[in-house]
């Protein structure tokens, strides 16, 4: 008995076949390739920290994402564009800035910054000086100091008016008080 060769195209060259799986071959490892490089640009975990954020005080910025290789960091006050994945960034001026994180070169993420001319901690709120627990029926003297204060405004919380609009103010508790800043 006389064995049948047969194949699939009986008139195809057996090196089509080879070029066929080295293409199968390459997409499959240009596939796997771009799977393990993937960045999920829903994901990214772009991080701004700053004691305060105050004209000429340091804000970091941050990427954490998965996978990110290259970073480009535009701070939106016109300085030049950053490369690093961790960086600082100083803004001369106050206002609103719109930071924009292009991370591979194609994902993009901004954050609205914004940069004020006085320290939260210490411009705004004046320091008051007063006892921490008030007993029911005892005056008590409030004081404040504030380098630049020119308006004061009491509100002691037993009422929704204001109490008083003097510095310093002496009044009788008529509920036992204890001391709260916002």
């Amino acid at each position: 008995m006389k064995k049948s060769n047969r194949t699939l195209f009986q008139n195809v060259d057996y090196r089509v076949y080879i070029c066929f799986g080295i293409l199968l071959s390459a997409s499959v490892l240009f596939l796997l390739y771009q799977f393990t490089k993937h960045v999920d640009c829903d994901d990214a975990k772009f991080l701004v920290h700053a004691d305060d954020y105050v004209v000429n005080h340091v804000v970091e910025f941050q990427d954490n994402t998965t996978g990110a290789n290259s970073w480009e960091w535009d701070f939106g006050d016109s300085t030049a564009v950053d490369k690093r994945q961790i960086t600082l960034h100083q803004y001369k001026k106050p206002g609103d800035y719109i930071v924009k994180l292009t991370i591979n070169g194609n994902c993009v993420h901004e954050k609205k910054l914004t940069i004020t001319s006085v320290s939260q901690q210490t411009g705004y709120l004046p320091f008051i000086i007063s006892p921490n627990v008030v007993p029911v029926g005892e005056t008590v003297q409030f004081d404040a100091e504030k380098e630049g204060g020119v308006s004061w405004e009491w509100s002691f919380g037993e009422t929704s008016n204001t109490d008083a609009l003097e510095k310093n103010q002496v009044t009788a508790s008529k509920r036992l008080a204890k001391k709260r800043l916002p």
